[in-house]
């Protein structure tokens, strides 16, 4: 990833994790198929589990 996409993906992220404070957040690769990864290269999913702010996943 380059660091221009690093910075994106750390932008993002960043928020997610602060405002999900207590609950777990895993990084998931998403395999989108070829065709599609050309289109989305670095796609990433935040998968976070239920915690003191929401007893759900999201």
């Amino acid at each position: 990833m380059s660091d221009a996409r690093l910075l994106a993906a750390e932008a993002v992220e960043s928020p997610v994790r602060v405002f999900f404070v207590g609950h777990s957040v895993e990084v998931v690769d998403y395999d989108l198929g070829p065709e599609r990864r050309q289109v989305a290269p670095d796609l990433r999913i935040l998968v976070v589990g239920p915690g003191p702010r929401s007893d759900t996943w999201a």
